[in-house]
């Protein structure tokens, strides 16, 4: 039945319908290279994130998300949170106070017993060799 309907159909009008089925995939197909090719890689897009992150405070709880890859947070009392790199998990415990402001790559971290460490995000996309 189906090969009966558009065996009815002039051939012109079949080329104007592809036509038209067409464009929208001509049109997603080409905003999709663009993107590909001119768009800002997934690094960048990675830094630029890592950059809008702002968190000041003292750490009262810890927690793994599971719904967001097990990916370790640090909780404030106001309830801010902060995701933790798994190579700096070991480093951040409860009490400690993270200091991490706008558009700085930084991480200070300071520890109950007055020392402070420095992370800096760079050192995660270094590509190893």
């Amino acid at each position: 039945m189906h090969k009966l309907i558009i065996e009815k159909i002039p051939k012109k009008d079949n080329a104007i319908i592809y036509f038209i089925m067409a464009i929208p995939i001509c049109f997603l197909i080409f905003c999709f290279s663009r993107s590909a090719i001119f768009g800002p890689s997934t690094v960048e897009l990675i830094q630029q994130d890592n950059l809008m992150e702002h968190f000041h405070g003292k750490i009262d709880s810890l927690y793994f998300d599971r719904e967001n890859h097990n990916v370790k947070y640090a909780e404030s009392k106001n309830k801010d949170k902060y995701p933790i790199f798994r190579n700096w998990e070991a480093y951040i415990q409860l009490g400690d106070s993270l200091s991490k402001n706008k558009n700085s790559f930084k991480l200070e971290i300071f520890k109950r017993n007055g020392s402070k460490i420095v992370f800096d995000y760079r050192d995660n996309y270094k590509k190893v060799q």
